[in-house]
């Protein structure tokens, strides 16, 4: 009986290695959560509109559908519609130090151009 069970849970170690090796860490913490005893379980389980729950995957399908053609089906805004705001465009303005007339100024010195001319 030890034998079994160390041969399962050395099973159980190689099977970890292997997928932690290939970088499926997917499938290594799946086996992880299994094994510890805090699977997840998924709820759905959800209701009609009546309150009763949904069990056939037909019904769950009409669920879904009654759903969405309540949320998104609805009765358009009535009344008369708004005109969107009216945007008027900006004076173009040019401040004084923008305009100039004058030539670029040059560097009295030159820059030089060889790495090894240090300043």
């Amino acid at each position: 009986m030890k034998e079994e069970q160390e041969a399962y849970w050395n099973q159980v170690a190689a099977n970890l290695e292997r997928a932690a090796s290939k970088h499926k860490y997917h499938t290594l913490y799946q086996k992880l959560r299994r094994l510890s005893g805090k699977v997840k379980s998924t709820n759905d389980n959800f209701r009609n509109a009546d309150g009763t729950f949904v069990r056939s995957p037909t019904e769950r399908l009409q669920r879904w559908r009654q759903f969405f053609e309540e949320l998104y089906n609805h009765i358009p805004p009535q009344g008369p519609q708004s005109e969107p705001p009216r945007i008027e465009p900006p004076e173009v303005i040019v401040a004084s130090w923008q305009a100039t007339t004058q030539r670029p100024r040059t560097f009295s010195t030159t820059l030089p151009t060889s790495p090894n001319h240090m300043v």
